[in-house]
């Protein structure tokens, strides 16, 4: 007899790792069964992705994007800001 597993089942134990992408991970690994005394499922997500370092394979991709654009004759300058930023705020998210 096979059994149905829902997705939900399969990824109950997942884990990020190093080259997790962290955007996805806040996205799409809620788990409402972390509830204790200690922590709420909201807590321990951001935790989870807070631990995340940035792959070397996003550098990668950034310098290539970059060299696109200058090879188009686009001006690029670098900016940082001097508070938060907030991105994405029309987007679907579990928090």
């Amino acid at each position: 007899m096979k059994m149905a597993y829902s997705r939900r089942d399969v990824l109950q134990n997942a884990r990020p790792y190093a080259a997790t992408h962290a955007g996805l991970w806040l996205d799409k690994f809620y788990d409402a069964s972390i509830e204790s005394e200690k922590t709420t499922p909201e807590h321990e997500l951001v935790e989870q992705v807070a631990g995340l370092s940035v792959p070397q394979a996003y550098d990668d991709f950034f310098k290539r994007w970059e060299q696109s654009l200058n090879a188009l004759g686009a001006q690029i300058r670098r900016a940082k800001v001097k508070g938060r930023l907030a991105i994405n705020l029309g987007a679907e998210s579990v928090l």
